[in-house]
């Protein structure tokens, strides 16, 4: 446990006193402000997106939310282990009285916390609106859906910054990988009802998204992005052990 907590530690204070912190936050605040706005205007000259709510619209409708995921979550996994192994720090870490589990899960929960503090300041749309007051259960399913998409992404991000060797390449497979993820969604569109199609529903970020921002939480949904995050920690021990073995 203290290794898991000496981890986490390490990792947030790492993080947030770097420049590159607040650039991002800065960035991705912009965009998704963009977004927002661009969703009220839109159900301004459209009755049918302002029946639907503009939380509703914009975190189930707007591309903008997948394209946060899409640039977000390589930004924050990339240097998670790649950098420690292209700096030569890696040795080090592996030599102190951690387990791997615990290295692996506190550099992982590190990257989920960034993520959601990221997603935080997004709060207060609803509220700029008068949305807020309205649906304050729909906001907490919403951003449940977002904070667990998050956390299959970051995953699977965090297993590709072991694979990767530089945190560039770890970014590009990170950022390739969702957009794939993205593209087989698009699936459920274009194939003929049947199996294929339930594949694609499943995978599909954007279905995700739509589902939460309508206030409904599937627990099949949610057991799937719980079982790929064990997976890709699962399998990033698997990759650290055999550094060790080296």
């Amino acid at each position: 446990m203290s290794g898991f907590v000496a981890t986490l530690r390490r990792e947030l204070w790492s993080f947030w006193t770097s420049p590159a912190a607040f650039v991002s936050l800065t960035l991705f605040l912009l965009v998704q402000g963009f977004a927002f706005a661009a969703v009220t205007t839109a159900a301004a000259q459209h009755p049918e997106l302002a029946e639907l709510g503009l939380l509703t619209t914009y975190l189930g409708q707007s591309l903008f939310v997948p394209a946060g995921l899409l640039l977000l979550c390589p930004v924050l996994t990339m240097r998670l282990l790649a950098e420690e192994r292209r700096s030569g720090t890696l040795e080090l870490l592996l030599s102190a009285p951690v387990s791997t589990l615990s290295l692996v899960l506190g550099k992982l929960s590190a990257a989920w916390l960034n993520y959601a503090a990221f997603w935080l300041p997004t709060l207060v749309f609803p509220w700029l609106v008068g949305e807020g007051e309205q649906g304050g259960a729909l906001l907490l399913v919403s951003y449940v859906t977002v904070l667990a998409l998050g956390a299959m992404l970051l995953a699977l991000g965090t297993l590709l910054s072991a694979v990767g060797r530089t945190p560039m390449l770890a970014a590009f497979l990170s950022g390739t990988s969702i957009l794939t993820i993205v593209l087989l969604g698009v699936g459920e569109q274009v194939f003929e009802p049947g199996p294929v199609t339930a594949v694609c529903h499943h995978l599909s970020l954007q279905a995700q998204l739509s589902e939460g921002a309508r206030g409904h939480l599937s627990l099949a949904t949610l057991l799937l992005d719980a079982s790929v995050v064990v997976f890709c920690c699962f399998l990033t021990v698997r990759v650290i052990d055999s550094w060790r073995r080296e």
